[in-house]
Parts: structure tokens; sequence; C-alpha cells
């Protein structure tokens, strides 16, 4: 090698370039596997389904103050569906398709409001009371009665007079001074003329009446033989009469509603939009597991909240007893008029036992408290499996399928996929929506990575093994005449092996270090050129919603991003895989040379 350093010169360099290029692609290629693999242990992927209604309908409500109607458009939506319509082969559901109810809970030992801070809230602002109008009047627009009796209100009402508005019916009937009337009124509602220059007195309106919408299992409404009136007068014997017993099981039922909780089934908690937009987190305990499924435990997660009032913790057993279930509405659209039945009774309960508290969760401050997607304050969580009784003489409701209750969780990376099926089944009456928190983005950016990799990883090898075929046969086979005089003069053949392999293996070396310290600090640059890139909020992207932190404080945004740290080991590894090769080809092209006697190479032509 020292009488031709051209050679030698050419083989270090490009054996440590083509080292670099193996360092590169093995460093990238390293990091894109790891980055792989915790997004998959992290990242969640659930859809997300809504009933599309079949058409819009113009509705009219009367406005007594405008004395014209207001008019909105109405969704009409067809028969509830079934999640079972999303049951298709090759889907490969991790959890769900699921269509879930909320129960309500009563006990007369829960605090559902936080009473000992000031201005928390909480509470009904509605009260039913017997009524007398002060004068003969028609109440489109406020009229002044007294009341006379309070039946229930959460907040104390003084007996005395207030006005009070039908304000919402184009055709109140007559009062009468000399009768008394029972009311569900919502005190203090509005201020007549608010808008105007000189706005009238607060008035309180009727807000809710003696009413059902009992449904059967299969979504169809049971005929109800209430009134529904707002209004209706008190005579004597009244409350021994069917209606007068509707209005006293409605005070039962808002009274009872006062000591009421919801609560949610769930077969995977990552299916409520809380948790999985992280608007939710445990902050004691743990989360549900998979025994707690598949062995139907009485367990249950508890709000911070609701922990607090009642003075709960880890470990403590909390009694439910379930009296309702509704399907098609959230916990945020409950009212306490749905606890009676199509009879006009309050509903028995069909599940009473003891919850075991497991965990505490919390939800992340600012997070909307108001939207049907979020954990209401009292809300407690229950493992599906766990709700033994039947439901079939409590379904208070049914509805058609909504994103905040209808949704199933899929493997990540198989969005398109699932479309592909789903496109299949030629159903045009329901929108499904993904949402993988980000997955698809950061997979697509690691999917270019890796093939950037496989390339530089491929051309790498096959340089290598090009170049070392090469200048190990420059220096090694071409060498033949000379390990044949030196063996005729007497040298050994391990000696002569060691002699050809050992600058060959010297430059192997030299040039292996040379392109992993390169190629590691390439990786470097490369890697540090993509944590500069442009960064983008995901949060109100398809694919991904929202934000927050898990239990143990960390962000969101910190999962979403790609690990750009380098392994140092991997281009020092690249360094001695080439030198290995290195050796094993010279010693095969040593053996051949070897395996020749000296007198037959001496007397082939070149």
């Amino acid at each position: 090698m020292l009488r031709t350093p051209v050679k030698a010169v050419l083989f270090f360099l490009l054996l440590s370039a083509a080292v670099l290029l193996l360092a590169l692609g093995g460093s990238l290629g390293v990091m894109t596997a790891e980055n792989q693999k915790r997004f998959d242990s992290i990242f969640v992927t659930v859809g997300i389904v809504q009933q599309r209604p079949l058409y819009t309908q113009e509705e009219k409500d009367w406005d007594a103050e405008e004395q014209d109607y207001t008019a909105y458009n109405r969704p009409v939506y067809g028969d509830p569906m079934d999640e079972a319509v999303l049951d298709m082969e090759g889907a490969d559901y991790i959890s769900g398709p699921e269509n879930r109810p909320y129960y309500i809970s009563l006990h007369d030992s829960y605090e559902v409001y936080d009473r000992e801070t000031p201005g928390s809230g909480g509470g009904s602002s509605w009260t039913i009371a017997e009524v007398r109008p002060l004068e003969d009047c028609i109440p489109n627009g406020p009229v002044k009665l007294k009341i006379v009796r309070t039946l229930y209100s959460y907040f104390p009402v003084n007996i005395g007079e207030i006005y009070f508005c039908d304000h919402y019916n184009e055709n109140p009937e007559k009062l009468s001074a000399d009768k008394t009337y029972i009311m569900a009124l919502q005190l203090n509602y509005w201020q007549h003329g608010m808008f105007t220059a000189s706005p009238g007195p607060y008035e309180s309106i009727p807000c809710v009446a003696p009413s059902s919408s009992q449904s059967d299992e299969n979504g169809n409404k049971i005929p109800c033989g209430l009134s529904g009136r707002y209004i209706e007068e008190v005579t004597e014997g009244f409350y021994e009469t069917e209606t007068g017993k509707a209005w006293l099981e409605l005070v039962k039922a808002y009274k009872l509603a006062d000591y009421s909780i919801p609560v949610t089934p769930v077969s995977d908690i990552n299916l409520l939009m809380s948790f999985f937009n992280k608007d939710a987190y445990i902050k004691e305990g743990r989360s549900f597991e998979e025994a707690d499924y598949g062995e139907a435990k009485k367990v249950c997660l508890i709000s911070g909240y609701f922990a607090k009032n009642n003075k709960l913790q880890v470990g403590d057993k909390l009694p439910l007893s379930l009296v309702m279930a509704c399907f098609g509405r959230s916990t945020q659209q409950y009212l306490p008029s749905a606890l009676l039945n199509a009879q006009g009774k309050f509903y028995e309960p069909f599940e009473e036992d003891e919850f075991e508290i497991i965990g505490i969760y919390d939800l992340v401050p600012g997070t909307d408290r108001y939207s049907d997607y979020t954990l209401q304050n009292n809300e407690v969580l229950i493992p599906y499996t766990a709700v033994t009784g039947s439901i079939k003489d409590n379904i208070a409701c049914y509805g058609p399928l909504k994103g905040y209750n209808a949704s199933f969780r899929i493997p990540n990376g198989s969005i398109e996929h699932y479309k592909e099926l789903w496109e299949k089944q030629e159903n045009e009456e329901l929108d499904i929506r993904f949402y993988d928190r980000g997955y698809s983005q950061l997979k697509r950016s690691l999917d270019d990575i890796r093939k950037i990799a496989v390339i530089l990883l491929v051309s790498g090898s096959v340089t290598v093994l090009l170049i070392l075929i090469f200048f190990c046969h420059l220096f090694i086979t071409k060498q033949n005449k000379r390990t044949a005089i030196e063996r005729s003069l007497g040298v050994s053949r391990g000696r002569c092996m060691v002699s050809l392999m050992s600058a060959v293996l010297l430059l192997a070396a030299a040039g292996g270090f040379a392109g992993s310290v390169a190629g590691g600090k390439l990786t470097g640059k490369v890697v540090a050129a993509m944590e500069e890139a442009p960064q983008y909020n995901r949060k109100f992207s398809d694919g991904a919603v929202g934000t927050g932190e898990d239990g143990n404080g960390v962000k969101d945004e910190e999962e979403k991003e790609i690990d750009t740290s380098v392994n140092a080991g991997i281009p020092m590894a690249a360094g001695g895989i080439v030198f290995i090769a290195a050796g094993l080809i010279a010693y095969i092209m040593m053996r051949e040379n070897l395996k020749k006697e000296p007198l037959e190479l001496l007397t082939q032509k070149n």
C-alpha cells in the first residue's frame, strides 16, 4: 500500500463516505423505529358517529315581547339507529362500537353542590308553587301573581308577589283572581322589554309540566297519558286526580333531583372525549383496567368536585341506585322531569349496589364545561359490564346516534382502511369522523424519514460491499504472485495472511472510524434541522382534538413531538460492522490465494 498511496488514500476516503451513509441511515432508521413504538403506545384513534338529519324543519316560537314569531330551523332525524350497523368484517375494533347511555343515580346522602364556597352556584333555579292572580288577567305580558304555597324550591322563596308572563304562548289562557293555579316557574327569568328605553320588571315564566319521553328497547316512544299542560287549576280534591298526582310526582322528581348524579358506563375510557382530548385526567388512584371490564367489577371513577363535596377518597364505597337510562342525549341535557315514566310515576331503581372508588379524575382548568362532550361536575364512571339489571322499563329517552355517546376505537394508522370498508356499506345516514390526536401527521413524517433511512442504508450497504470487494481484489487477490514468492522462500501461510490482511484491516478500521464520527455529526445536524422546522398546533385540525396534561403533568404537545435525540452507538456500530465485513471478505480472498500452489501461480501468465 505504501507503494500505491493513491489507491490506499482512495480506499480510505471511499470507505469513510460509505460508512457515513450507513451511520446516517442507521441512526435515522433507529430513531423512526423508537418514535413509532412510542407513538403507538401513547396515541389512540377513535371514530365518533353522528346520525345525519333527514331534513331541517322551520319552527316558530311566539315572543310576547316582540308580539311576533321567532323562526328557527330544527333538524329532523329518522328512526334511532343501533350501533350494530357499524359491525363490519375486517374493521378490527379495539373497543366498541357502542352507543352509551347515561344513568341517573339517586341517594339522599349525595352532596351535589358546593355549599361551602360562596358564589360557586348550583341548585335548580325552578320553583313549583301554587299561585293566585291579584286580578283577572291574560298573561301575555307581566302580570302580578301571589305565591300562596311552595311545593318545591331549592332556594328559599318568599311567599309574596311576582311578575309572571306566559312568554312563549301566543294565546295564553285567562287567569282568574278567585282561582289557584299550580305552575313550575323559572323565577325572574327575563326583564320584559330589556332592550327598550324603558324596560319592565323581571318576569317569571312557566318552564316545565308533568310529561314523559319514556321509550321501549327499540327506541319507540311509549304513549303518555299526561296532559303536558304548564298551568293547571287547583281545585278541591285536585291532588287525588291523575293530573294532580302527576304534579306531585313531578315535585318528588325535582326534590330527589337535588340528590341525583349522572353515571356513565364505559367500555374504554378513551372513548370519552374528555379523556381522549386530555381535558380530563386521573389525579388520584388509577383508571379502569381490562380486568375491571372483563370481570364486571363494581368499581368507579368520581370527579374531584364530587369527592370534595362528599369527603370521599380512593378506596371508599359509593352507593349507586340507578333509576333511569337515557340514550341519544348528553348529561348536559338532563332535566328532572325525565324521571317520570309514561304513567306519570317515578321510576323504580333497576340497579342498587355499592361501587368501590378506584380513582378520582379532574378537568384541566379552562375546559369548556358546557359542552355535550364534557364530563359534568358530579359525573361517575363505571365499567359497562358492571350493570346487570335490566333497563328495558327504565329508558327515559331514546334519540339518534350522536358523537358524544356513539364511538369506537380502531388501531392507529388504520383510518384509511376503515374508510374503504365503510364505503362498501353504502350507508348515507351516518357521518363518521376520526380523531387520532395528530398520529396520522406524525406517522407520515416518520414514513418520509424511514424512506430516506432505507435509501441511505441500501445505498451505503451496496457501496461498502463493492468498495471492499474491489480494493480487497487489488490488495490481496492481485498480489497472488507475491504470496507465491513468500511461500517459496519459506514464509508460513499464517504470516502470509497477516502480511496482506493487516494493512487492509488497518485502513478499514481507520475508514470505519472516520465514517462513523462523520456520520454521527451529520445525523446531529439533520435532526437539529428537524427540530428547527415549523411546528403547527393541531388542536383544531381534523384528526387531532384538544390539548392538556396527563396525570403526571406531561403536556399533550410534548407527546406529539418527534424525539430527535441521536443514539451515539449506532454510528459506531456501523463502523464496526464494516470492519467485520472487511475482515471477512479479506479472509475469503486470502484463503483462495493460499489454496493455489506457489509454482502454479508463478508460471501463470498475467
